[in-house]
């Protein structure tokens, strides 16, 4: 036998002359029979390759194998038995059963049984044992070898004992794939295929052990064999050499086999492809020559010249990468390239595959993704996997809806969308609640709603009961409206009682499961579909997952069927196995470019080669830290001459020999480039490997990319390019996509490239209606917009309608007014215990003790007669009663969920008896008596309910006052009392922009209501001295827990703590009804401070100037008038369709936009967001409240003027 060894570099033709002697001969010898193997990836390429290269297309005695379609041929040849070949998720299936039966007499591994991925590294190290030919007796030496390192030597006798239970498990049962090679070994010698035939071994950067042992099996009956070895013809042949040398796995698969050749007796010889010549593939390039020449070599030349066939680039981030990517490719292929001459590689394909898809697409480039794709992410794959969590999450909200809303179920989204915002708004929970009718309704809506959100909830639960009975889960009866089953519930419920659930059990439920819900069947249709699409990665995707994951449940069924498991166990199982599942897309014969990976990706005859994420950590990509053996053990055990898996160190040195390889590919072009952030805008540095090539080529310069500019390094004000490459960047979108970029970093016009302001002024004359979208799409819409009054009227109606409220909201911003009212957008319901949920529980349960406290004797003030017993049974009583379904819809429940919400419950009872007995102190210490609650003014006719616009508009208030006091005798006064569970404070700048009007327009209403009463609603006094002339003030009372700050205050400290907050009439009697305490004799105490009301008086009697809320009745009078107004201007604007995003801004912390719910929906990267704040001032406030009126008129006859 003759070993012929054909050396030579990268591109010198050592494939080319093996193939073109290997076709002329076989033409030659018709009766002899050539094998040619490569690895596993590569095998469809070559026989391309040789169909096209023979004459006639043809190559009949020519077969193309890798070492496994090797040995699958020699064991048909023979007849031998074919096993089932255990793969890696089979593996997992086997170790995993193994490992619960020999689990109790491991010592070392018995703690890392159930961590996560310990199942993994133990496949991986099984596989490297076969691998590297590492036997039992070899193990039983490594521990003898070991004895001074105890963890060494636990790892090795743990191992040895899983090695021997896992291959006594599948003696005569299973083979792994690692085997196959091993059984070949014993097999050779009987196979007539072998005999005299030539045999080629190509595109092999080393053999392991098990491999070199066969080949030297091999070379016994072989005729001739031919092995191609990328070394330079430069290097010295020897049989040392060092891990760090560039060609040091070649100089090793060398030696070996000369060796093998020596010791079967046969003759070899060195035949070189391009000694002392330049590669054949770099022949009229001079850079990528001196490249292939200079790389990763000591010493080394400089190439002095600036390289025109070689480029460097850094990007911002990946999308700006690949669209630099998509320019230079369209221009090649204007000048001549096709796209099949073409490939991009980068060594994150995880990273760049979603975004380049996207590029290419948009761009209009065919391209190939070159990846073994997993199928954890593929909808079905998600369907079974959410269908399991929401089993083992016993129907929690989260994994319901993550099963509903994969694409396989057979609903609607819109249907799903309505059954997810009742269960998050009403807190549906668990199975239990699933099961259950539906009763709850919120709103009006919700209750038509409701038969058929429980038809839903019935034919969900139809498809998903019988599956879920099968693994114990009852879903059988719900409210008697499926049928009972008894014999399955009884034979469920037994069966998980016994904890007897079968990995078999599963793996029908989930069979059973697709075929309810025509798993398959869907499929087909979104195989269809990509291929009329043309999108033929996710035609071939759904073509085959289906497949797949029916042979990932046969192979559990086979190998763990008995094994009883719980659900988590069996959908870690699941998981791992699917983990293991990849999808190879075989490359279509299309003129495409190849996007590939590093280490998986055949490049052959390119022209251009495109090297992307050239970044520190993926090239080279980042040394993984663990795994059984620790670097430092393997070198151990390899200084005792046992040969394993190379370590991390000798990765790295190996990583330099594959990236030579890769850059050594394309024979005209080569674009190196990396980004300088990753899509969550964190900084990256770029690879050793660019410090390497800028070191051999010192004129190659980084060109930096950003926003449409290129400039270097060394000059970053000197522009290399300002986008003169139409073509290239209108792609197939015209330009937007530029456009829209340009616009989102926008600083002046002068910066900005000129084929952005060309294509700006095009748009705007040519297109203006895209320009006009355009600019919405990256600014919202911000600055001065206004709807047509048609459209206004259309979307408000000609009636203004809602709470005080609604038009706070619109001196807050007009825009979130617009969103909220006009297009009625609202922020999902969601089942927690919010402020607003406490808030509705202190209202309702304060007005029902006000009703009570009104029935006793002598009213609020029948407290002073009574035992302090009766305020907290009065209260508790409220508090009991507010809990009452009808009361409050769900909040006995929603208090009571939870031990969290019980907490609540027990701390609002608290303030609760603390707040009535600051309430009950406050109206003791006046007259008033409280003589409303939660009053409905909506229902009143009162002149503040409606307010006119015009003849044909007006506003329709509605709203209630929570507390209503008046005086019992003549004269008649009121005071507004509202309840705020917030931190809202009474602020007279909040009343002059219209951020706070509650208060006066239900003092306003309260005023009207209580003369309505009375009759004095048309007196002549009445509309002489004004509302102000009847009303003591108008007051927030927060409700707070004073026993919630770190140290209980004095008694007298919270009561002044929790006074009234708001404005009051500072006139002696008005301000003796709220506290008799401030007013002696008709005149003020001197150096009394009210703990009721916001009231202080001087030593010399005088109102003291802290006391700044306050007002005469003029004043009071004035301020609801000019409430009033500020209410018709608002309502007029609205008509108007006045929708500017002027949200208002009194401090950098408090600005509109803190809390607003549409705050996500206008641009944050608006360069205009900061001029869209209206900053509210106290120096634009007149301090003479009777002289706001006429500020705001005289505003109007300025703004009518300037319009004229």
């Amino acid at each position: 036998m003759n070993l012929q060894l054909i050396l030579g570099s990268s591109g010198s033709g050592k494939t080319f002359s093996l193939q073109e002697t290997l076709c002329k001969e076989a033409l030659l010898h018709p009766e002899k029979t050539y094998l040619y193997i490569v690895p596993e990836q590569f095998t469809l390429e070559t026989q391309r390759e040789l169909v096209q290269r023979q004459a006639g297309n043809t190559i009949m005695n020519i077969d193309v194998l890798s070492f496994l379609r090797l040995a699958w041929r020699i064991f048909e040849e023979l007849g031998l038995q074919d096993l089932p070949v255990l793969d890696d998720m089979g593996k997992n299936m086997v170790l995993r059963r193994v490992l619960s039966e020999c689990g109790k007499d491991l010592h070392y591994f018995r703690g890392d049984i159930r961590k996560l991925g310990f199942l993994s590294e133990l496949k991986s190290l099984l596989s490297e044992f076969t691998q590297y030919d590492i036997r039992e007796q070899d193990l039983e030496r490594m521990i003898l070898e070991a004895q001074k390192r105890p963890m060494l030597k636990g790892k090795l006798e743990d191992a040895k004992k899983i090695q021997k239970a896992f291959q006594e498990f599948k003696k005569d049962r299973f083979i792994t794939a690692e085997e196959i090679l091993i059984r070949l070994i014993d097999t050779v010698k009987y196979s007539e295929l072998l005999k005299n035939c030539v045999i080629c071994f190509d595109g092999f950067t080393g053999f392991t052990p098990v491999q070199m042992e066969l080949l030297q099996e091999i070379f016994h009956y072989v005729a001739e064999a031919r092995v191609t070895i990328t070394i330079d013809p430069r290097e010295k042949i020897s049989k040392t050499w060092d891990d760090f040398e560039l060609f040091s796995m070649s100089k090793k698969m060398l030696f070996h086999l000369i060796e093998i050749a020596k010791e079967t007796g046969s003759s070899f010889e060195l035949c070189y492809t391009s000694k002392g010549q330049v590669p054949y593939r770099f022949i009229n390039v001079k850079e990528l020559a001196h490249l292939e020449q200079m790389i990763f070599r000591y010493p080394y030349q400089k190439y002095m010249k600036k390289p025109e066939r070689i480029s460097l680039y850094a990007a911002l981030n990946p999308e700006e990468e690949l669209w630099l990517v998509l320019k230079k490719i369209k221009g090649l292929i204007r000048n001549g390239y096709r796209y099949r001459d073409i490939a991009v590689i980068t060594g994150d394909m995880e990273g760049y595959a979603q975004t380049a898809a996207y590029c290419f697409r948009k761009a209009g480039v065919p391209f190939f993704m070159d990846y073994k794709k997993s199928i954890l992410s593929n909808p079905y794959v998600e369907f079974l996997r959410s269908f399991l969590a929401m089993l083992e999450k016993d129907f929690s909200y989260e994994a319901v809806f993550r099963h509903l809303g994969n694409g396989l179920m057979p609903w609607k989204k819109e249907e799903k969308d309505r059954i997810e915002n009742y269960v998050l708004a009403t807190g549906i929970r668990g199975r239990k609640r699933w099961k259950k009718e539906w009763e709850r309704a919120y709103s009006e809506e919700i209750k038509e709603q409701l038969p058929e959100l429980n038809k839903f909830r019935q034919q969900f639960l139809e498809l998903v009961a019988p599956s879920a009975g099968r693994i114990g889960y009852d879903l059988f009866i719900i409210n008697n409206k499926i049928e009972e089953n008894k014999e399955a519930k009884e034979k469920t419920a037994k069966r998980k009682r016994k904890g007897k659930i079968k990995v078999l059990d599963y793996v029908y439920a989930l069979y059973e499961y697709s075929q309810v819900m025509h798993c398959e069947e869907q499929l087909w249709g979104y195989e269809t579909y990509f291929r009329q699409k043309g999108e033929h990665n996710l035609e071939r995707e759904y073509a085959q997952v289906y497949k797949k994951v029916m042979e990932l449940l046969e192979r559990m069924a086979e190998l763990l069927g008995d094994e009883i498991v719980t659900l988590r166990e069996f959908m870690e199982l699941f998981d791992a196995g699917i983990a293991e599942v990849k999808i190879g897309l075989i490359p279509p014969g299309l003129d495409q470019v190849i996007i590939g990976d590093l280490e998986r990706t055949r490049l052959n005859h390119l022209k251009a080669l495109f090297f992307i994420g050239l970044n520190d950590g993926i090239v080279p990509k980042v040394a993984s830290h663990g795994g059984i053996l620790s670097d430092l053990e393997r070198e151990y055990l390899s200084s005792r001459e046992f040969e394993l898996a190379p370590t991390q160190r000798e990765l790295g040195y190996r990583g330099q020999f594959y990236l030579y390889l890769t850059l050594t590919k394309p024979d005209s072009f080569l674009q190196l480039s990396y980004c300088r952030m990753d899509q969550e805008c964190n900084a990256l540095r770029p690879s050793y490997l660019l410090r390497k090539i800028q070191t051999v080529f010192p004129e190659l310069k980084e060109i930096i990319v950003e926003n449409g500019f290129q400039f270097t390094v060394e000059n970053k004000d000197s522009l290399l390019e300002k986008e003169t490459d139409v073509c290239s960047i209108l792609g197939a979108d015209y330009g937007s996509h530029y456009f829209l970029e340009g616009l989102r970093f926008y600083k002046d016009w002068e910066t900005m490239p000129i084929l952005w302001k060309s294509l700006f002024s095009y748009y705007k004359e040519k297109q203006p209606k895209k320009w006009k979208q355009l600019l919405f799409c990256a600014f919202g819409g911000n600055g001065k917009a206004q709807l047509p009054k048609n459209i206004a009227r259309l979307l408000y109606g000609k009636d203004l309608y809602g709470s005080v409220t609604r038009f706070e909201q619109y001196a807050a911003c007009q825009y979130a007014h617009f969103l909220a009212y006009g297009l009625r957008l609202r922020e999902r319901q969601e089942f927690m215990l919010r402020s607003i949920d406490i808030g509705n529980v202190f209202h309702k349960a304060l007005c029902i003790f006000g009703e009570k406290a009104s029935k006793l004797e002598g009213g609020w003030h029948g407290f002073s007669q009574q035992e302090e017993e009766v305020r907290i049974r009065l209260t508790e009583e409220s508090l009991m009663e507010t809990l009452q379904e009808e009361k409050i819809p769900g909040a006995k429940e929603l208090l009571n969920d939870t031990a969290r919400n019980y907490h609540f419950l027990e701390r609002i009872r608290k303030m609760l008896q603390k707040t009535t007995e600051i309430l009950v102190y406050q109206v003791l210490k006046g007259t008033m008596e409280p003589s409303g609650y939660e009053i409905n003014f909506s229902k009143m006719k009162l002149p503040s309910t409606k307010i006119l616009l015009s003849e044909q508009e007006s506003i329709h208030l509605h709203g209630q006052i929570d507390r209503l006091d008046q005086t019992k005798q003549e004269p008649l006064a009121i005071r507004v009392v509202d309840y705020k569970t917030g931190k809202k404070e009474f602020s007279l700048l909040d009343v002059y922009y219209g951020l706070q009007m509650q208060l006066m327009i239900y003092l306003r209403a309260g005023m009207e209501s209580a003369m309505q009463k009375e009759g004095m609603e048309d007196t002549e006094e009445t509309k002489e001295n004004g509302l102000g002339t009847y009303t003591a003030g108008a007051y927030y009372y927060r409700i707070d827990d004073p026993f919630a700050k770190e140290k209980e205050p004095e008694e007298n400290a919270w009561r002044d703590q929790l006074k009234l907050d708001g404005i009051s009439n500072k006139k002696e009697t008005m301000v003796s009804i709220q506290d008799q305490d401030m007013v002696i004799d008709g005149k003020f105490r001197a150096s009394a401070s009210s703990d009721v009301i916001p009231f202080a008086v001087t030593s010399k009697s005088e109102i003291d100037s802290r006391s700044s809320l306050i007002a005469d009745s003029e004043e009071l009078s004035d301020l609801m008038d000019y409430v009033q107004d500020t209410m018709v201007r608002f309502g007029k604007e609205i008509l108007d369709g006045k929708m500017e995003k002027n949200p208002y801004k009194k401090s950098a912390e408090d600005t509109a936009c803190q809390y607003c719910s549409y705050k996500e929906m206008c641009n944050p990267k608006d360069p205009m967001q900061e001029g869209t704040f209206r900053i509210l001032s106290k120096q634009n406030v007149p301090e003479d409240i009777s002289t706001w009126r006429k500020t705001e008129e005289d505003k109007k006859e300025d703004q009518k003027e300037g319009e004229e």
